[in-house]
């Protein structure tokens, strides 16, 4: 958002549009206050930050047969633990407007405004600060675990052929007779692991005697590159069940935060952890936090724009409520440690709520809050 965008809080431009009220009530927040007739309410804005946080996911998956990924495949790089593992890429910050749910007011028109239709108008102006209200989402993206490695089974039985010479007697006769008999027997992971090792053994010939045209057959360009990329894909499949697999994904968090006054100058964003990532930023360690440093001494600034009002021979003003932002530095820390300086921005909650006198012609509303 431009910054320059709301800073016209500073001067009342002298050409706009009579909104002169007749009332201004404030609304006391969860009272359930209706509208009345020939009113309407409006709500002060507030700066929040959306923060939208990259996180890198990185699940590695261990082989199924990674005890004999050394002895077999002469492997030293593999994974031995399955875990998960996470790492923060990116912070960016974006500032936008929400409406103030404690600054609330209810307007009652006067008898010019109500002859010139002007709550018609107000609801029908494009330029109302709720069309600023933005949204919050997650999403992933990244890699996902290949079905080979999901799903892959070997057999672990299998029927075994044996003969041996059996005693028996026949016709009275002791004759020893060779018997065939047909036994299901497990097979051990080590002999599993030897079999997908030979496989991968064969693929590799199988590669070998196609690039050096073993077969003697003239495949065209496209058929051979098929084969090749086929039989490369079909070797990184079993040999990933020897090295175990690292999947990859980008995860964005986009979390909305609100500083809640101007007391409110260091506002927990999220916890992070290596093993789980990004959670509610309720724990002791791993927080990180927005630094609001306002550019401006903030009671020195606020006495000197209240002091008509706070003046006792001054009669009490009883019109609209406005609020200016005031400029501050934001930075990023993770506890006690910025990590990164994100730039200024006007920030409302800043500034001090000023009561102008009723009546006040050139006002327009539209510019200073939330219309409903």
């Amino acid at each position: 958002m431009k910054r320059c965008f709301f800073i016209i809080i500073a001067f009342f431009l002298s050409g706009m549009t009579a909104f002169a009220q007749k009332k201004v009530v404030p609304i006391v927040p969860d009272s359930n206050a209706v509208h009345i007739k020939n009113s309407f309410t409006y709500a002060l804005p507030k700066t929040a930050f959306l923060v939208n946080v990259t996180v890198e996911k990185i699940s590695e998956y261990k082989g199924c047969y990674a005890d004999y990924a050394a002895s077999l495949m002469g492997l030293s790089d593999f994974v031995k633990v399955s875990q998960v593992r996470y790492e923060v890429k990116d912070i960016k910050v974006q500032d936008f407007l929400v409406p103030d749910e404690n600054n609330q007011f209810l307007v009652q028109l006067s008898a010019n405004q109500l002859k010139n239709d002007f709550l018609t108008e107000i609801f029908n102006d494009k330029y109302s600060l709720k069309d600023q209200y933005y949204t919050p989402f997650m999403d992933s993206l990244g890699e996902e675990l290949p079905d080979f490695f999901r799903y892959y089974t070997n057999v672990r039985y299998e029927e075994v052929e044996e003969s041996y010479l059996d005693t028996r007697i026949v016709d009275g006769v002791v004759t020893q007779v060779l018997v065939n008999q047909t036994k299901t027997i497990e097979r051990t992971s080590s002999q599993q692991a030897q079999e997908v090792a030979e496989q991968i053994l064969k693929i590799r010939d199988d590669r070998y005697d196609l690039l050096t045209g073993k077969q003697e057959v003239p495949y065209s360009k496209d058929a051979l590159e098929f084969m090749v990329n086929s039989l490369n894909e079909l070797e990184h499949n079993y040999l990933s069940l020897f090295s175990g697999l690292k999947i990859k994904q980008l995860v964005h968090y986009n979390i909305v935060v609100v500083p809640s006054d101007e007391n409110d100058l260091m506002v927990p964003i999220f916890a992070f952890s290596e093993n789980r990532g990004v959670a509610e930023p309720n724990q002791d360690k791993g927080i990180y936090y927005l630094q609001i440093s306002p550019q401006l001494q903030l009671n020195s600034w606020n006495e000197y724009c209240c002091v008509a009002t706070g003046n006792s021979k001054t009669k009490p003003n009883k019109g609209y409520r406005v609020r200016q932002a005031l400029p501050a530095n934001l930075s990023l820390l993770k506890d006690d440690e910025e990590i990164a300086k994100i730039g200024v921005y006007q920030i409302y909650q800043l500034g001090k709520i000023q009561i102008l006198p009723l009546h006040y012609d050139n006002l327009d509303i539209h510019h200073w809050g939330f219309i409903y």
